[in-house]
């Protein structure tokens, strides 16, 4: 996904915001106070495209300590933080969203949604690709699994299927119902996963461990 155009709009539209106070409204006393106080100093003398990751995920999460002004200061290089690594799309359009927009030129506000939509489709994107990395993974972990003439693979194939009379029988041919694959995972693990809940009671009265 090419992004140039977008980030060029944004860093016209926000390049002239002046650096407010990060924090608002801070209490003057009391442990909750120090957190604001030390927020503040972080912020107090970086530049905008100097923002560690950690950084430009407080400037986010922390919606209750930071200001809306103070966001859209920062905006650029959270927008180029967001675009370039997963993990911050969703939380920085959830919090675009809240943002009391009066104070924001046209200009501005048509950034903002163009940026806003655009994350949106970003983390679509991004889920759908996750979904087809998970089905190639249990399609690997199924092939590997027919290839195996053990039994405790042939136990954990059926119990993926939800092949309840399979399990049954596995089980009674000795199929060890607290053997791990090679990631780790136990029959019970596979089982509950899958959400094969009479699968699940079968295996603990075979003596499936949690």
């Amino acid at each position: 996904m090419n992004n140039n155009f977008l980030m060029d709009q944004i860093d016209r539209a926000f390049s002239g915001v002046k650096k407010p106070s990060i924090i608002h409204n801070s209490p003057s006393s009391g442990a909750v106070a120090g957190e604001y106080l030390a927020i503040g100093n972080d912020f107090g003398s970086i530049l905008k495209d100097e923002m560690s990751d950690a950084q430009c995920s407080m400037m986010i999460y922390d919606s209750s300590l930071i200001s809306d002004e103070a966001l859209c200061y920062y905006l650029p290089r959270l927008a180029r933080a967001a675009l370039q690594k997963r993990g911050l799309e969703d939380m920085l359009y959830r919090r675009l969203e809240k943002i009391n927009k009066t104070f924001l030129s046209q200009e501005q506000k048509a950034a903002l949604n163009h940026l806003i939509f655009t994350l949106k489709e970003l983390e679509r994107e991004l889920e759908i690709e996750e979904e087809q990395e998970l089905e190639q993974s249990w399609a690997d972990w199924e092939e590997a699994r027919m290839q195996s003439e053990a039994v405790s693979d042939k136990l954990l194939l059926a119990i993926a299927r939800g092949s309840i009379e399979d399990v049954k029988k596995l089980i009674n041919q000795g199929a060890n119902v607290n053997e791990r694959d090679n990631n780790g995972n136990s029959p019970l693990d596979i089982a509950k996963y899958k959400g094969h809940t009479e699968i699940v009671e079968l295996l603990k009265q075979a003596g499936a461990r949690e």
